[in-house]
C-alpha cells in the first residue's frame, strides 16, 4: 500500500535525501549511483516536531472510521567522514510517534538507521558495504488493511568490477529478515537473500546501457499463510542524461516466480511474466523539478498462496520560487491484480507539502497525505485516509 510504503515529499523537502529512499536505492542494486549523493566530512542532525490529524486510523471501510491526533518527535541524522579512498558514516532518523486515547496502541518508537562504508575495503576497490535496521508500522496489504509493527534487518555488499573505462561488471548481494512481534503475525515473519550482476557498457558520457540478472530466495518460517518462493529476473536497462536539465532511466524484461508446496496450481507457478520501469526527471529551471515513473512488476500476494501483478504510476513536481520556500506534489495511481482471490484495488493517491525556512536551521513545514482504495468486486470494503501535519524542525 502506498500510504505506508511510499516516501513522503515530506522527508525529501525538509531532511534532503531521505534514509528510506537511499536505502531502497541500495536495495534495488544501484549501490553506486546512490553513493554518488554522499557528501564526504558531513555532519548534519536535526531535530523536529510534529502535531498532526488522521481521518481514518484503522484503514476501517467508509461509515466506520475512527480518527485520531497524532504527536510525533525525533531526531534525523546524516553524518559522513573521509578516509583514505573512502567514506563511511551513518543515515537515519528516530523518533516517538503518540497516538490519542483511543489508539494509544499504533503508537512507539520509529527507528530507520543506515551504516555504510564506501571506497577500499581490504584493498578492494569500488565496494561498499551497508547495513540498516527499521522499526515501525505498516499495513499488511489491501487484504489485511490494518496497521501492523515490524523490524526489518537488512546487509548489503556492492562491488563494482570495473575492467575498462567504458565496460563493467556491478555485483550486489542482500539479505533481509523482516519480523512481526505481534503474535498473530508470525506467519508473515520471512528471510530474503537477493544477488544480482549487471554487465554495463558506457556508450558516451550521456548513455549507459546493460543487461541485469537477479535472482532471490524467500523463505517464510511458517508456511502456513505463505509459500516459500525462488524469483529469477532478467532485465535489459538504460541509462540516459543527454544534459544535466534532463534524465530517462528504463528496464525492461521478465521475471519468472516459482512457489514451493500448496501455491502451484495459481497460474503464475513457473511462467515468466513481463516487468518494466521508467523513471523520468526534467529540471525546467533552478525553481522547478519533474519527475514521472512507471512500474510493473510481481509481488507476493497476502490473501492467498501465490502472486500477483502491480502496476504504480506517479507524477511528482517540487517548485522553489525562493530560497526559503518550497512546493511540492505527488499525485499517482496503483493496481493490484490479484490471480488467486477477488482482492483487486485501485488506489489513488495524493501527497502535497509546503515548507518555510526562517534561516539556515529553522524550517516550518505543513503536509497534505489523501489516499483512496477501491475494491473491484465488492463496495464495502472500500476505505479512504486523510492526513494532515504540522511540523518544525531546527538543524545543528
Amino acid at each position: 500500500m502506498n500510504f505506508f510504503k511510499k516516501i513522503t515529499l515530506a522527508a525529501i523537502a525538509v531532511a534532503g535525501l531521505s534514509t528510506t529512499a537511499w536505502a531502497n536505492s541500495l536495495t534495488l542494486g544501484d549501490y553506486l549511483d546512490a553513493a554518488a549523493l554522499l557528501i564526504p566530512n558531513t555532519k548534519t542532525i536535526t531535530g523536529f516536531a510534529e502535531v498532526g490529524y488522521n481521518s481514518n486510523i484503522k484503514l476501517a471501510p467508509k461509515g466506520r472510521e475512527i480518527d485520531s491526533l497524532t504527536l510525533r518527535g525525533g531526531i534525523r541524522l546524516d553524518v559522513a567522514r573521509n578516509y583514505g579512498n573512502g567514506i563511511y558514516g551513518i543515515k537515519g532518523s528516530v523518533s516517538y510517534k503518540y497516538f490519542d486515547h483511543k489508539n494509544q496502541d499504533l503508537g512507539g518508537w520509529d527507528v530507520n538507521v543506515t551504516p555504510y562504508i564506501l571506497g577500499n575495503i581490504a584493498g578492494i576497490q569500488n565496494l561498499m558495504f551497508r547495513a540498516s535496521l527499521v522499526n515501525n508500522r505498516q499495513s499488511l496489504d489491501q487484504t489485511r488493511p490494518r496497521y501492523t509493527r515490524t523490524r526489518t534487518a537488512n546487509a548489503g555488499l556492492s562491488y563494482d568490477l570495473a575492467f575498462h573505462e567504458r565496460y563493467g561488471i556491478a555485483l550486489t548481494g542482500d539479505y533481509t529478515y523482516k519480523y512481526y512481534p505481534q503474535r498473530e503475525f508470525k506467519d508473515y515473519n520471512k528471510h530474503v537473500f537477493e544477488f544480482a550482476a549487471a554487465p554495463y557498457y558506457r556508450f558516451s558520457e550521456k548513455l549507459k546501457a546493460g543487461i541485469k540478472v537477479s535472482y532471490d530466495e524467500t523463505h517464510y518460517e511458517h508456511n502456513t499463510i505463505h509459500d516459500d518462493s525462488h524469483t529469477l529476473t532478467l532485465n535489459a536497462y538504460g541509462d540516459y542524461r543527454p544534459s544535466s536539465l534532463f534524465s530517462v532511466y528504463g528496464e525492461v524484461g521478465a521475471e519468472r516466480r516459482s512457489y514451493e508446496g500448496a501455491a502451484r496450481g495459481t497460474g503464475n507457478d513457473d511462467l515468466w511474466k513481463y516487468n518494466s520501469l521508467l523513471r523520468l526527471r526534467w529540471t525546467a529551471n533552478k525553481y522547478l523539478t519533474t519527475d514521472y515513473t512507471v512500474k510493473y512488476a510481481q509481488d507476493d500476494t497476502y490473501a492467498a498462496r501465490g502472486a500477483q501483478n502491480k502496476f504504480d504510476t506517479n507524477l511528482s513536481v517540487t517548485y522553489a520560487p525562493t530560497a526559503k520556500w518550497s512546493i511540492g506534489q505527488i499525485v499517482g495511481c496503483e493496481v493490484q491484480d490479484e490471480k488467486a482471490n477477488n482482492y483487486d484495488t485501485l488506489e489513488l493517491y495524493y501527497n502535497a507539502i509546503v515548507s518555510y525556512k526562517f534561516n539556515k536551521n529553522l524550517t516550518a513545514y505543513a503536509t497534505y497525505d489523501y489516499h483512496n482504495i477501491q475494491y473491484k468486486y465488492t463496495d464495502s470494503l472500500d476505505y479512504y485516509v486523510n492526513e494532515v501535519i504540522f511540523g518544525i524542525s531546527y538543524t545543528y
